[in-house]
């Protein structure tokens, strides 16, 4: 078992994992899963996911996001965000609802792309549900 931050490197570790062994351009994968905040060491539940392809921008995430939380009856606002290490400069956000930050979304930087193996964008989101849970 290890503690981990986040559910992202998992996300990516499929997509870049599937989309080689079977030559799929197109793909949308998500996780459900707990990680640990290093600083505090407690533990939270996560939704993560990614959707890769031919045109992928990160208003696809940012759609996927809007749906899912509107879904919830709620409204989130995207704030520019530059403390998602794997994104584009100028291209993540938080995801913020009732003022409180929520998660976030980014489209994937090139060269983290090329390590992976991955020859399509990529847009990822991650969910805190433990936040969400208070908005509620």
């Amino acid at each position: 078992s290890v503690l981990r931050p986040s559910l992202l490197p998992s996300v990516l570790a499929s997509v870049s994992r599937n989309a080689r062994r079977y030559g799929l351009q197109d793909l949308k994968v998500f996780e459900v899963g707990d990680a640990v905040d290093p600083d505090s060491l407690t533990s939270s539940r996560r939704v993560s996911g990614a959707i890769y392809g031919p045109g992928v921008t990160l208003t696809d995430g940012l759609a996927t996001v809007r749906t899912l939380l509107e879904t919830l009856g709620l409204r989130p606002v995207f704030e520019p965000f530059e403390g998602l290490p794997v994104a584009i400069p100028g291209r993540a956000a938080k995801v913020v609802v009732g003022g409180t930050t929520v998660g976030y979304v980014g489209e994937v930087h090139p060269r983290v792309l090329k390590l992976l193996e991955l020859r399509a964008p990529l847009a990822l989101f991650e969910i805190l549900v433990n936040e969400l849970l208070r908005v509620l």
